[in-house]
């Protein structure tokens, strides 16, 4: 009875959570997520979620990527401004000369602006970092950056494009380029 007590209790608060899928792709690059949001004011709330990336590396190899996001977003006294500050813990086995296997824990900062439209249309801007400090294996740093804009026509669903840039620093000084691409996307909502 306890069991399913628990269980009920979990169902019901996933189900009272914002909650949306997405995925988005190129030519080369597959990524998706699941994000769970709960809202702490009208103006802000916490996002928690797990994504994956398949990306394609400069030297045209496939490399795979699976990380956590923790972070709040909340508004700024400027109107249509949010910002966002957090973590995303990864992990990255990365198949080069030599294997690594890449953990870290980077610190994530955003920016988000939301036009005055009649469509809901947000650019974002986004930056994740490791320092050595952060960095558990394999890896001296990590940087990601982003740049997002999405357009949500209808209630649930939201389509976007963006730009990403993801580098490591690897052991030994090695620098290396997992994914710099495009991609366009959709993200569902309910």
């Amino acid at each position: 009875m306890r069991k399913l007590s628990v269980f009920m209790t979990l169902i019901v608060s996933l189900m009272a959570a914002g909650q949306s899928v997405w995925i988005d792709l190129n030519g080369n690059d597959l990524e998706g997520g699941y994000e769970l949001s709960s809202s702490l004011s009208s103006a802000s709330a916490i996002y928690y979620g797990v994504e994956a990336i398949r990306a394609e590396d400069e030297y045209e190899e496939s490399q795979f990527m699976v990380s956590a996001l923790i972070w709040a977003v909340g508004a700024t006294p400027i109107p249509g401004f949010s910002v966002g500050l957090g973590f995303k813990p990864l992990f990255a086995p990365i198949d080069l000369p030599k294997n690594y296997n890449v953990g870290a824990i980077s610190v994530r900062a955003g920016i988000i602006y939301t036009l005055p439209i009649v469509i809901n249309t947000t650019i974002a801007a986004y930056y994740n970092i490791a320092p050595k400090a952060l960095c558990i294996s394999d890896c001296e740093r990590y940087d990601e950056w982003r740049l997002e804009a999405a357009l949500q026509p209808m209630d649930g669903g939201m389509i976007f494009a963006g730009f990403r840039n993801i580098d490591f620093k690897l052991d030994g000084g090695v620098k290396y380029e997992f994914n710099k691409a495009g991609y366009i996307g959709i993200r569902i909502i309910f």
